[in-house]
């Protein structure tokens, strides 16, 4: 008669999809009816899994004399992503000789009688999960879906993860935003920490990450990953300048006030500009109006030190205002030193009404003598070079090197025989007058 037990029948109730199904196994059997002549006999351990495929494993062993057993490790096969049943069954039988038939096995399973003799049985359920005794991934740079954007915008950045553990795993990975720097990591702007996913060896996920880009000094972002699972960190990479942001406002500031509204055709023409300014930082820097007025501009810029550069009543001057409304628009900027670029804080437009007093001619004929009538005002006439008469236009004449207008005929004085005449009349009195003798001493 053969008797016999498993000691030991072992399968880890959860195993990682795709990593190997172990059953390890460990049995005694005892033949006390031998014959003499012939002490060997077998003994069979036969493994069934219908949801392997409806595997089936049979590992016949020769026993000699009474006592037999055995232990050993079988693999079965890879863990489905399902849960599986499994079945293991000890025979075995008197002839050494008996080759193992599973027309025998089914026939038994139904009920009919066997040449082998049953001696025990065990069985196993075992569900996909655990972790993989094998645990490693590679990662890849992560790239960002926009670089080079003001602080506040929305990005996406993915990050490739492949698997090179030995089953499938449940992992999550967790991303470390840096500001940049050139040795090391910079201050740590953001962290996220992704939702679950499952990954098979060598399979490669995008795990994608959605940021808000925050905006600091630098402009530089580098980025880490690292993948997690349960409660171990498998794998970290760390890469530097995945992406920009523009280096945060140091200046704020708005423009207050522009005026006046309306200036006097001919006046001065002066605009007063109030604005507020802040700086981020205690040393020196600079603000800037920029105004153009209908093609005219003016530029003031001042050296504020300290956080506050408000200033009140900043004159532009345009020169004079002439006869006709004027509009442009100014601009207030500020800058960190003289090699940074100015940023634009505000802008406000310019509107100018001329204001114009009653006309003081129409005609020339209007005008004292020396002027004439332009757009209703008298304005000094502009004499006309000449050295000759011809130069000048018909009614001047040439004198002392202008053009003046001639006199009327009888109008001009007789210079020349006035002085004739009264030349000739000294002449004629001296010769009249006879000198008086001196008296004889």
């Amino acid at each position: 008669m053969i008797t016999g037990q498993f000691n030991e029948v072992s399968v880890p109730a959860e195993i990682p999809v795709g990593e190997d199904i172990k059953v390890h196994v460990n049995y005694s059997d005892y033949n006390d009816h031998l014959p003499i002549y012939d002490p060997a006999w077998k003994s069979f351990v036969v493994i069934v899994c219908p949801g392997l495929n409806n595997l089936r494993v049979v590992d016949a062993n020769v026993e000699w004399f009474a006592n037999g057993g055995d232990d050993k490790t079988y693999n079965i096969g890879k863990m489905p992503d399902k849960q599986i049943f499994i079945s293991v069954f000890l025979f075995a039988h008197d002839d050494a000789t008996y080759s193992w038939d599973w027309y025998d096995f089914d026939a038994w399973m139904e009920g009919y009688p066997a040449p082998f003799t049953h001696l025990d049985s065990e069985y196993r359920l075992v569900s996909p999960g655990g972790v993989p005794g094998v645990l490693k991934f590679d990662l890849a740079k992560p790239v960002s879906s926009k670089t080079g954007v003001p602080g506040g915008t929305p990005i996406t950045l993915t990050c490739p993860v492949t698997s090179r553990c030995s089953g499938q795993v449940e992992a999550y990975i967790k991303v470390n935003i840096y500001e940049g720097v050139y040795v090391g990591k910079g201050d740590l702007l953001d962290s996220y920490i992704s939702n679950p996913f499952s990954i098979s060896p060598n399979q490669t996920k995008n795990i994608i990450v959605n940021h808000t880009t925050i905006s600091t000094d630098d402009e530089r972002r580098d980025v880490e990953v690292e993948v997690w699972v349960g409660s171990k960190k498998i794998k970290d990479g760390f890469w530097q300048d995945v992406y920009t942001v523009i280096p945060g406002q140091k200046f704020t500031g708005n423009i207050t006030s522009v005026k006046p509204s309306a200036i006097a055709y001919g006046a001065r023409l002066d605009i007063f500009v109030s604005f507020n300014a802040y700086a981020t930082q205690e040393a020196a820097w600079y603000t800037q109006l920029y105004a153009t007025l209908d093609g005219m501009g003016a530029t003031v810029e001042k050296t504020p030190w300290g956080e506050n550069g408000s200033e009140k009543d900043v004159k532009l001057y345009f020169g004079m205002m002439p006869n006709k409304n004027l509009s442009g628009q100014v601009i207030l900027r500020a800058r960190e030193g003289f090699l940074t670029e100015w940023i634009e804080l505000d802008r406000r437009p310019i509107a100018v009404a001329v204001v114009t007093a009653p006309p003081e001619c129409s005609v020339d004929a209007d005008c004292p003598a020396g002027y004439v009538c332009e757009n209703g005002v008298c304005v000094p006439e502009e004499p006309i070079e000449c050295t000759i008469d011809a130069h000048c236009p018909p009614g001047y004449v040439c004198k002392n090197g202008v053009c003046v207008p001639e006199a009327p005929p009888g109008e001009e004085f007789p210079w020349l025989p006035v002085a004739l005449i009264g030349g000739g009349a000294i002449l004629a009195a001296a010769a009249l007058i006879k000198p008086k003798k001196k008296p004889a001493s």
